[in-house]
């Protein structure tokens, strides 16, 4: 009796989350974007019929005109998280609906962020080839899940804006433009379709300007049609100013503007709200990133932003409240659980930033040096934990050896341990010191008279530099 006035209870709960996010209200224009923890908690508790009609109510509502086209996409974008155990959920979605649009989306939308987040928005030259059949793999998962979504509705054109950007990240063109011919078939006036294929018109992704405006113009033909296509219009000044951006961001700030004068969009106002943060512009990058969550008030990107334009005002507390939000929506990924861990270690938490570290050096974080260059140094300085320090010291410098503050912190760690392998670390240090010139006086003397003191005390023998620059 008691456990069913519990599942009551909690029933009730539930369908008033889903009557505040809107999906239960018919003939009434939806003022709320969908909410990632109401489906999130649909698909944790396994209720399958309450998850396949909050988005059939969704996608009633899209047809209707109710509901924003872009809206469909933030709703997959609950399972754009990296919490492990999602997974397990999800697969026994697909397998106990095997005919489930909506299952194989979900499912699918999961993939497609684990082979982001593997990727881990690097240029392709730039990413480690563990990383790239990460990304791969996961990419050619989700390729599976969306072409069987695409199968299971034949006028569906949502699967097509991920089929696009999967084939596009492949570097399979020819997959690619037979995807967009598809994708634009089912829906010409597609937003998400239109702004995925620009995505991947970039230059940097191998696509020109001279594309782009001319896809805008092709685009413009459907503006009657699909007002949220207005977004779009700017998008070649965006790309423009993404070019500039570490050469004139000034420059790149005048484009940004142009952009959004065009057409704002959650995407626009975080970029320009990036530059701004580039800048050092944080109050001025602040007012943009919560622009961009007022049009899409879950966005994780936009959090993240926000939290490091927070941290480097100083507004520690604050941060790390904006990064615990985000992390609600991506349990695992890197760069967040940094920014939480830096935000904690700043306020002397120093036990409590350790976990949030250690999710950062995990798979997705695994070759991010600056993560291991501030890791290494909160443990050796503020915990005085040299074991763990010369661990993550050491991965430290395997990913950046020329970083002369990685080798003297190894040595710090090294010689805490009493471990004779820090005359070799220290010559290296001195030798790399030499060559850059950026070295305190102060840290070169301590190696030089750390080397001396253990070779004439026969504690240590002499040893040759680690490597020299």
């Amino acid at each position: 009796m008691e456990g069913t006035r519990l599942r009551c209870v909690r029933l009730f709960i539930l369908m008033c989350s889903l009557l505040a996010s809107g999906l239960l209200l018919a003939g009434k224009e939806l003022s709320l974007p969908p909410d990632k923890q109401v489906i999130l908690q649909l698909a944790r508790e396994h209720k399958f019929t309450a998850l396949e009609a909050y988005f059939d109510g969704l996608y009633e509502n899209y047809e209707q005109g109710r509901a924003r086209e872009a809206w469909l996409l933030q709703a997959y974008h609950a399972f754009y998280n990296s919490d492990p155990q999602l997974l397990d959920h999800l697969n026994l979605w697909v397998a106990e609906r095997p005919d489930s649009y909506h299952a194989a989306m979900g499912r699918g939308g999961y993939f497609v962020h684990l082979g982001w987040l593997y990727r881990d928005g690097k240029w392709f030259k730039d990413t480690a080839i563990i990383q790239r059949r990460g990304m791969e793999a996961f990419l050619k998962r989700a390729l599976t899940d969306m072409q069987r979504a695409a199968e299971l509705r034949p006028t569906a054109f949502l699967p097509y804006s991920h089929i696009i950007g999967i084939h596009g990240s492949l570097g399979e063109d020819e997959s690619f433009w037979n995807a967009v011919d598809e994708g634009l078939k089912r829906n010409p006036a597609s937003f998400l379709l239109r702004k995925e294929i620009l995505f991947n018109l970039q230059p940097k992704w191998g696509g020109s300007i001279r594309q782009i405006n001319s896809f805008i113009e092709d685009t413009k033909k459907w503006l009657h049609y699909n007002h949220e296509l207005k977004q779009l219009l700017g998008y070649g000044y965006y790309v423009e100013a993404d070019i500039l951006d570490n050469k004139d961001r000034a420059a790149a700030q005048k484009l940004y503007d142009r952009a959004l004068g065009l057409g704002e969009s959650a995407f626009l106002f975080k970029e320009r709200g990036r530059n701004l943060y580039y800048m050092r512009k944080y109050q001025q990058s602040l007012e943009d990133f919560d622009r961009a969550l007022a049009l899409y008030p879950q966005y994780v990107w936009a959090l993240r932003d926000k939290g490091w334009a927070l941290f480097y005002m100083k507004r520690y507390q604050e941060a790390g409240s904006v990064f615990a939000e985000a992390i609600k929506y991506d349990l695992l990924d890197p760069d967040v659980n940094y920014g939480m861990a830096r935000s904690l270690a700043k306020q002397e938490k120093y036990q409590q930033a350790v976990s949030f570290f250690e999710v950062a050096i995990g798979n997705f974080g695994a070759h991010e040096k600056r993560i291991f260059n501030n890791y290494g140094y909160m443990l050796i300085w503020d915990l005085k934990d040299y074991q763990r320090g010369k661990k993550i010291l050491k991965r430290a410098i395997d990913l950046d050896r020329e970083n002369t503050s990685n080798w003297i912190n190894y040595a710090t760690a090294l010689n805490a341990l009493l471990d004779c392998d820090v005359i070799g670390v220290m010559k290296t240090y001195l030798a790399l010191c030499e060559s850059q010139g950026t070295c305190s006086e102060a840290n070169i003397d301590w190696a030089k008279d750390n080397i001396n003191g253990l070779i004439k005390k026969n504690f240590c023998s002499d040893q040759k530099a680690v490597f020299r620059p």
